[in-house]
């Protein structure tokens, strides 16, 4: 997921009674759910050295077993706060950042982009193609766990004004990320809503906040227990529409909208592309758009060895390929049917030379 949702999830479960009375329990929760993302860092050495290694080391055992305790103990020595048993104090940190941590790679494996649970021990990807990566709606549910449980004295234009700008990037991304206009409309009004309950001074105590907070939290599970269903849903509908033996399925998500979905799905000689639909008849229809299964030839051979387009290759899960003749050489286009159906995609494509032999 974006670091928006991790932040917020974080933040959300500091103002629950999980972070009652402990001062530094948000930092700890929020930089906790975002620490295996350090691997966002391989980006320096290009976008197939990312691809090779995000979602892996820091998202399996052992990055999950180092990164709470670093970042519990860099808080802790940067924190001002101390309660009179420190070692009691430093477990319970230690233990929420633990708890945030672990929700990272679950909230990553919602999406169709994946996660390497067992990595370095097992590279396999595991895929719960359930949430688009960008979801509006856990920014909505969390976001509004956050901002209601927030206490704004008077006079706090700061805190408001923070909210306020955060809002509006998010609508501005929601209006030009979908099509879905009857969820822009239901997402907007959403916002409305928690706005005017804020505006009215609701909750007033810190008791109906944390409840407020909560409330947002086990909101958010029902919302994840309820796409993980349809989710499997949908999977089972699709496979019974197409009838035949299918190698690998992805029925994935579509930013905002949670009644539409796009289908992808491998058979032992093409890659195929649809669309399902759960409020229409049929649910289920092919575009029309296939491509036969990359099969072995020199020159494909050749460009897969290219030490450039490992990540890619390793990452992959629907890939199918081009290839250009040219005088000289011929141009090879590798693209994931996940993320885009033409070379010209910026994420989800790559293209490799190979000289022709004189």
């Amino acid at each position: 997921m974006d670091p928006l949702a991790h932040t917020l999830l974080g933040a959300a479960l500091a103002r629950t009674r999980l972070g009652r009375d402990r001062p530094l329990a948000m930092p700890v929760l929020v930089l906790a759910a975002n620490a295996p993302d350090l691997d966002v860092l391989a980006y320096v050495r290009g976008s197939d050295a990312a691809l090779a290694f995000r979602r892996g080391l820091t998202h399996g055992p052992i990055g999950l077993a180092l990164l709470p305790l670093l970042v519990t103990a860099v808080v802790w020595l940067l924190g001002r706060e101390r309660d009179g048993d420190a070692g009691s104090a430093f477990a319970r940190l230690l233990g929420l950042a633990y708890l945030a941590a672990l929700t990272h790679p679950a909230l990553d494996w919602l999406n169709t982009y994946g996660v390497r649970f067992l990595y370095p021990f097992d590279r396999r990807w595991f895929y719960g193609d359930t949430l688009f990566i960008v979801d509006p709606w856990v920014w909505l549910v969390l976001g509004a766990g956050v901002v209601l449980s927030q206490r704004i004295e008077r006079g706090d234009w700061r805190s408001i004004a923070a909210w306020s700008a955060l809002a509006a990037i998010a609508a501005t991304l929601l209006l030009n990320a979908t099509d879905s206009t009857a969820g822009k409309v239901a997402w907007l009004a959403g916002v409305g809503a928690v706005a005017a309950i804020k505006i009215a001074g609701r909750p007033r105590t810190d008791r109906a906040r944390r409840l407020a907070a909560t409330a947002c939290v086990g909101g958010f599970a029902l919302y994840l227990a309820i796409t993980i269903g349809a989710a499997v849903a949908s999977r089972g509908v699709v496979r019974d529409a197409i009838g035949e033996p299918l190698e690998k399925l992805l029925v994935g998500p579509l930013p905002m909208t949670l009644v539409r979905r796009e289908v992808v799905a491998a058979t032992a000689t093409d890659i195929r592309y649809g669309r399902f639909r759960w409020l229409a008849s049929p649910r289920f229809e092919w575009s029309g758009w296939s491509r036969p299964r990359p099969q072995p030839s020199p020159v494909l051979d050749a460009a897969m060895r290219d030490p450039s387009i490992q990540g890619f290759l390793g990452w992959a899960r629907f890939p199918f390929v081009e290839i250009d003749e040219h005088p000289d050489f011929w141009e090879v286009h590798l693209m994931d049917a996940r993320y885009t159906l033409t070379r010209e995609a910026r994420f989800g494509s790559v293209a490799v030379r190979v000289a022709r032999q004189p």
